[in-house]
Order: structure tokens, then sequence, then C-alpha cells
């Protein structure tokens, strides 16, 4: 009986012994919070377009380089009320390259087709003016490009699809 217990005993501490040193290193590896666990990559200093040096490009794709004769460069100008601002020349423009100065070879200024939809509160509240809201709406519709394509909704409790997307003569684009 000694025996028995003996053995077990053993049998014991050799597992205890045996998860302690499996263990340890999980243990060990537990520091303060204070402790990094993690180092930041440290960033080489590079010019823009130009690899640092001992610097490796670990995927497969490559920079593409292409010459160009024409680089279109589209810009809406605004005053500081938030109004367009029209009839400006190339003479009204710079641009560059880097440092470099570029001259402009072509300038135009074109009035481009859009497709707006117009939103209109037709609610009790709006009803001394909803006269006028109808004119302004008829007014910039008017003036708008011809190309240009519309489409309204009104609300009042809820949302009411008043034209469907229609050009400015009136012709429906839905179906085309």
């Amino acid at each position: 009986m000694v025996k028995r217990s003996s053995m077990l005993f053993y049998t014991w501490v050799t597992a205890i012994t045996v998860a302690a040193y499996c263990l340890a290193p999980i243990a060990w590896a537990q520091g303060s919070a204070e402790d990094v666990h993690v180092a930041p990559r440290v960033q080489q200093p590079h010019k823009s377009g130009q690899l640092a040096a001992g610097a490796d490009i670990t995927t497969d794709t490559r920079p593409i380089k292409v010459d160009v004769n024409l680089v279109l460069v589209p810009v809406s100008i605004v005053d500081p009320m938030n109004r367009e601002v029209t009839g400006l020349d190339k003479e009204n423009f710079e641009v560059f390259e880097g440092k470099h100065r570029q001259e402009i070879l072509h300038f135009s200024s074109e009035d481009v087709p859009i497709s707006l939809g117009i939103i209109l509160d037709a609610s009790g509240s709006m009803a001394s003016k909803i006269e006028r809201a109808r004119e302004a709406v008829t007014q910039f519709v008017d003036t708008a490009n011809p190309q240009d394509e519309f489409f309204m909704l009104a609300f009042a409790d809820k949302p009411e699809e008043v034209t469907e997307l229609l050009s400015r003569s009136g012709t429906s684009r839905e179906g085309s």
C-alpha cells in the first residue's frame, strides 16, 4: 500500500514538473503592461519616386511611366460666396509640374451636360411660397444646357415622383 501511494505521489510530481517545464516559457513571456511587445517599423527617408537604399520591392507590379502630350485638368472656380466664376481665360491660370511652370497649349470653357434631381418641399409650410419655388425651378430649367436632364420629387408627408428623368425638350430619357 505504501508503494502504491508513493508511486501516485511520484506520478503527480512528475506531471507537475513536466507542466511547469512546458509552461515556463509562456509564464516568462509575460511582462509588465509598460513592456513594448511589437517594435514599430523604422521609416527610411527617401525622395518621392525613388526607393531608399537597400529597399526591396516585393510586389509583382511595376510602376507605370508614360509620356503624354495632353493632360486634362478640369477645374471649377467659385467666389467666397460659393458662386461660380465664369469668363476666365488661360491667362488667369498657371500649371506647374513640380516647380516647373508648364505652358497651357489648349484651354476651353465648356458647359457640360448634367443629370439633376430637384426635390421640392410641398408641405403646408410652403403654401405661401410654392408659386415662387415653381417659378425658380422653371427659370433654372429654361436657362440650363439643352442636353441637361432633370427629374423632380416633391414631398409633404412622403416623397412622390412628379416627373421622371426628362431632357429640356420634355422627352423622357427612361427608355433610352
